[in-house]
């Protein structure tokens, strides 16, 4: 939100150093978590396709496992590899700390707004977006397309 109104800067742009012992997550673990996430998205999708290839294999077909495994070997190695990337990525993941104090992160001093600048500007944040959705709440019946369907309750 504060991209999108720039209410932050309306107020002031006074601030004060972050307090240096304060527990903040790791950024580090970041990229590794989002290359994580598409593996494993990555491996339902061929453990999908794997499931399907099973269920359209006549039951004739299937008689025995291994001719079925024959079959489909490049996809269940494909699979196997990607279980092996997700396993070693994990154990990397493990060896970073979830969370490090602020005076550690590298770079410039962490600043922030001042307590009392921010605790305003959330108050403004929270009133304007409850005025908003009150909003909405009056004008949704005069519009077709802002009522709820039964299905959709």
């Amino acid at each position: 939100m504060r991209e999108e109104y720039l209410l932050d800067a309306l107020v002031d742009y006074d601030v004060e150093p972050e307090n240096p012992e304060r527990s903040v997550p790791n950024p580090e673990r970041r990229p590794i978590d989002h290359t994580l996430a598409q593996r494993r998205a990555q491996l339902k999708v061929l453990q999908v396709r794997y499931g399907q290839a099973l269920a359209e294999t006549p039951l004739k077909a299937r008689t025995t496992i291994q001719k079925f495994k024959k079959a489909h070997q490049a996809l269940e190695q494909h699979i196997q590899r990607l279980q092996k990337r997700i396993q070693i990525l994990q154990e990397k993941r493990q060896q970073i700390p979830k969370r490090v104090q602020v005076k550690a992160l590298a770079g410039e001093p962490v600043l922030r707004l001042s307590r009392e600048r921010q605790q305003l500007v959330s108050c403004i944040k929270m009133v304007a977006y409850q005025a908003e959705s009150d909003l909405l709440a009056l004008l949704r019946p005069h519009y077709a397309r802002g009522r709820i369907r039964k299905e959709e309750r």
